[in-house]
């Protein structure tokens, strides 16, 4: 058996020994595709083994296993700093952990179940190497060096050793990454600091009154977070800022999510909020102080079983690169000096179980426990944002609102279906974020010809474009418009795209700044994670789902079977699309209505009363 994590090591594999190709020799792709070689490998006689049984096709299954055992975590390292990291907050953009697990469970459960001659792994991630080893060594496989000559792993003193001096390296370079990296990050951390307290107008800090009781929003603010007339306009929370003026003095306390400098002048000529960047309240002292922190913290990882494999090793080393980042971790301090200006009597945010929420909730548990903390659910909540779940073994002591307050109906069920919360900790209150969606009337139906591809801002989705350019770059009837997520422009994923679109002439990228005038001219919507999807739905628009089989399911809609279909990569596209044309009228809009009212009750309207529950709840 060989464990590969690049091309070359794949052909100093084949070159070095002799492989029999009447043996029964297989391999297993945990790379995506980007290492699988097919005239190197069949010429060899390898043939790919694919497991889709079991915890594979059983997201649920795995979903609540991997809740639970970040929950179990959780209870062994119930600190600020443990708080503070990816792993606890299970983030999906920052931490691979699910997907390293998935990976590791099935190739160990083909090394002890399997039977095979020779084995080959093709992996990306060089933090599964160890723990590959272990199993092998557990199960009496001999292991292939992939050196000139070769040997077994597990029967080799002297490679051991030599083994033990290549880790403490590698340990040692990944520590001094890390190092650089929280170093970093707080030089620019303290950059920002300095250009704040110089630059930011002292009359609003001089509005601050500690005589007063304030209600804080914390939000975040963008170039197009702010009107030409100095009004700024919050893409979170939309009429709460005004709602919450009417009974009281707001602050608003923003992260900057654009150019720093410019945002800095908008805010400083804002003429209907205060708003106070989060730097504001830090000092780079608060900044030295926590990086200490988290260059000497060491997280306590017992043995852990997870589907009966022992996946401590992993944690560790995933632990170790997703870290702690040090501008959410100092959320923590910049509440602890905005209590020293001001009372808060109610304090919102938005809730997603980030890190920086973690740290805004534990400082006013620390400093003003008895301020009312509102978190919102403003976005959709897929089971891929196991972050939004609790364990029962963790929810008694995670960092966590009063109340949680969701856009509507549906997400407060998915909520308590799928997390350990009371149910009077969940209120269906309204989508803030949503509220333009009901000026909007029902699309009249069209035969598809204008298709949508809505992207998500992570990397993977170039599978999802490569897959429909390969079913429709050829259909001139159809017009494919690609529109790209804020967070992740067209030029980042362009490499990863194999077709040319500058040579497709039904195929171009969106320029509109509004989603409302994409959708305006879309007869079909497809999408992977995107709240697009729900927006299509609500005006009458049919989606098509494309499922990359994740471990996690990012589908938005997971529950809705109504004008919605599914494709996975090896599915036809213009099949579906055939399927959704060959509807009769009556079907169509039988499908546009349930679509429509499962939209409703995902994404209640703003009014008076919903907006009162923020003060209620």
């Amino acid at each position: 058996m060989a464990v590969v994590f690049d091309s070359n090591q794949i052909k100093t594999f084949f070159g070095n020994h002799y492989i029999r190709n009447n043996a029964n020799n297989l391999y297993i792709d945990l790379s995506d595709g980007i290492l699988v070689n097919d005239h190197c490998l069949s010429n060899n006689g390898f043939e790919e083994m694919t497991i889709n049984e079991g915890l594979y096709s059983d997201r649920k299954t795995f979903f609540r296993k991997y809740i639970d055992m970040i929950g179990e975590l959780s209870n062994d390292n119930n600190t600020r700093e443990w708080w503070g990291s990816q792993l606890a907050s299970k983030n999906r953009f920052a931490s691979q952990l699910p997907e390293l697990l998935i990976k590791y469970v099935k190739c160990a459960n083909v090394i002890k179940d399997k039977s095979f001659d020779n084995l080959l792994i093709l992996s990306t991630d060089p933090i599964l190497l160890n723990p590959f080893r272990k199993i092998i060594k557990q199960n009496g496989i001999k292991s292939i060096s992939l050196k000139r000559y070769p040997f077994p792993f597990n029967n080799s003193n002297i490679i051991n050793f030599f083994r033990l001096i290549i880790n403490l390296k590698n340990k040692s370079s990944a520590s001094l990454r890390s190092i650089k990296l929280v170093i970093n990050q707080y030089l620019t951390l303290s950059k920002k600091i300095t250009y704040v307290r110089k630059n930011l107008n002292p009359e609003l800090i001089g509005k601050l009154n500690d005589d007063k009781t304030y209600f804080l929003i914390k939000t975040f603010a963008y170039k197009r977070s702010f009107e030409k007339n100095g009004r700024f306009i919050d893409l979170f929370f939309g009429q709460l800022h005004e709602y919450l003026q009417k009974r009281g003095e707001v602050v608003t306390l923003v992260d900057i999510l654009d150019k720093y400098e410019e945002i800095i002048t908008k805010i400083n000529s804002t003429n209907n909020a205060i708003l106070i960047p989060y730097e504001y309240f830090l000092s780079r002292w608060d900044g030295l102080v926590s990086l200490l922190k988290l260059l000497f913290w060491r997280c306590r990882i017992n043995k852990i079983k997870f589907f009966g494999y022992d996946v401590s090793e992993i944690i560790k080393l995933e632990l170790k690169r997703s870290g702690v980042s040090l501008n959410q971790y100092m959320y923590y301090y910049c509440i602890k000096n905005l209590l020293k200006t001001i009372s808060v009597n109610q304090c919102f945010l938005t809730y997603e179980n980030i890190a920086w929420e973690n740290m805004f909730i534990l400082a006013f548990r620390d400093f003003s426990p008895k301020t009312r903390i509102i978190g919102s659910q403003h976005a959709v909540v897929p089971m891929a944002a196991a972050g939004m779940f609790t364990s029962k073994s963790d929810s008694r002591i995670k960092p966590i609102p009063d109340r949680i307050l969701t856009t509507g109906e549906v997400p407060k069920n998915i909520l308590l279906k799928y997390g350990a919360y009371t149910k009077d900790m969940i209120v269906p209150s309204c989508a803030l974020r949503f509220e333009y969606l009901s000026a909007f009337k029902g699309k009249k139906r069209n035969q598809i010809r204008n298709i949508l591809l809505a992207l998500e801002g992570i990397l993977d989705v170039h599978k999802m474009v490569n897959y429909t350019l390969r079913e429709l770059s050829h259909h001139e009837k159809f017009n494919l418009i690609i529109r790209t997520h804020p967070l992740l422009s067209w030029e980042k994923i362009e490499s990863r795209i194999t077709f040319d679109i500058s040579k497709l002439s039904n195929v171009s990228i969106s320029t509109n700044p509004s989603i409302l005038d994409d959708l305006a001219n879309t007869d079909v919507c497809i999408y992977w994670g995107s709240t697009v999807a729900l927006e299509a739905l609500s005006i009458g628009i049919p989606v098509i789902y494309f499922d990359m089989n994740t471990v996690l399911d990012y589908d938005p809609l997971f529950e809705l079977k109504n004008l919605k279909w599914v494709v996975g990569e090896n599915d036809s596209l213009d099949k579906v699309i055939m399927q959704i044309n060959g509807l009769s009228d009556d079907e169509y809009q039988y499908q546009v209505g349930r679509a429509q009212e499962y939209i409703d009750r995902y994404f209640h309207p703003v009014t008076e009363e919903n907006l009162g529950k923020f003060l209620h709840s």
